[in-house]
């Protein structure tokens, strides 16, 4: 039977967060709504806490369809078993770390216009246990779509948004296999690019706590930059698979930019790698929107300077991106 809205939660021994985030859908005020948890293989008891959690709240059970296996696929592959069972005419994502704000489900649904609308985007509240407390950080999204669009956690999430799930059935978008990070820019950045209508409303609809220990934002940077490479590598094949290649190519170098950030940073640093991967992005680098202007000029003298004498150049580059310009997971 279809709903509105399905939420997917994929998880894995997440038995420390996810009651809290399922405390945060089940407050929920939105009746027609279905809530797919997938177990990512978990060894821990955060099934056992799904269970009992549903058997105490049985207007949330009624709602809860839960999925799983018994070994690890990984976020994205959670995250396709959830899509492709899921009986909602939107979906929106909820990692189990985080949680969903108050009234979150109505107010996203509202204001897709009695389902005019494909693409419904809302504010991110981060918080931190830092002294940067929490933050309210907005979509910068506009008509020029994917051109104009920095690769933020709050432009490029899953979890802030409310999307048509025809658009993803009707155009084979699912997420790319063994991609845990990034895994939100690979299926949003193909969603952008089919031109969808969409609206932005003010009020932030989730909450992405940045310090859990758990979180992908805390993988190694040797995942992490595997990941960003290869998701811009098959970002990359898909639009010229489409035809939308030429169209995007700001896009994709702005993406190529920022998947090989991470070889200037931490004990993995290695200028030279940064400079033979992605080469046709060094050409480019002081024209690359949404991209700090120091970074953009420091990382334009590594790709010209002997690697010899780029060692400062490069720390500088990477400290101020880290801190400037904060990316998705």
């Amino acid at each position: 039977m279809s709903v509105a809205i399905s939420v997917i939660m994929p998880f894995h021994n997440a038995e420390s967060t996810i009651e809290r985030a399922l405390r945060s859908l089940q407050s929920q005020t939105m009746n027609d709504c279905e809530f797919v948890l997938v177990n990512d293989g978990s060894t821990d008891r955060s099934v056992e806490i799904i269970r009992d959690f549903a058997m105490l709240n049985p207007s949330f059970g009624d709602k809860l369809l839960l999925l799983g296996y018994p070994f690890r696929r990984g976020v994205a592959g959670a995250n396709d078993v959830g899509i492709s069972n899921a009986n909602g005419r939107y979906i929106v994502r909820c990692d189990s770390d985080d949680r969903m704000m108050p009234g979150a489900l109505q107010r996203l649904y509202d204001a897709t216009d009695k389902e005019r609308i494909d693409v419904v985007c809302a504010p991110m509240r981060i918080t931190k246990r830092s002294f940067l407390g929490k933050r309210i950080l907005r979509p910068k999204i506009d008509k020029n779509t994917l051109n104009d669009m920095s690769i933020t956690t709050v432009n490029f999430s899953l979890c802030n948004k409310l999307i048509r799930t025809k658009l993803l059935s009707d155009n084979d978008i699912r997420p790319f296999p063994h991609i845990d990070c990034w895994e939100d820019v690979s299926i949003f950045a193909r969603i952008m690019a089919l031109n969808p209508s969409f609206s932005i409303i003010d009020a932030p609809t989730y909450e992405y706590f940045n310090d859990t220990p758990t979180s992908l934002t805390h993988r190694s940077n040797e995942m992490r930059l595997r990941d960003h490479l290869m998701c811009a590598l098959l970002l990359e094949q898909w639009f010229v698979d489409n035809d939308k290649a030429l169209h995007f190519d700001k896009f994709l170098t702005r993406l190529k930019y920022c998947a090989k950030i991470k070889y200037l940073r931490g004990a993995y640093k290695d200028v030279e790698k940064w400079k033979s991967t992605f080469p046709e992005v060094n050409k480019h680098i002081l024209h690359i929107s949404k991209i700090p202007l120091l970074v953009r000029i420091a990382t334009y003298l590594i790709s010209i300077l002997p690697t010899s004498i780029t060692q400062g150049i490069s720390d500088a580059a990477s400290i101020f991106y880290s801190s400037k310009y904060k990316t998705v997971k």
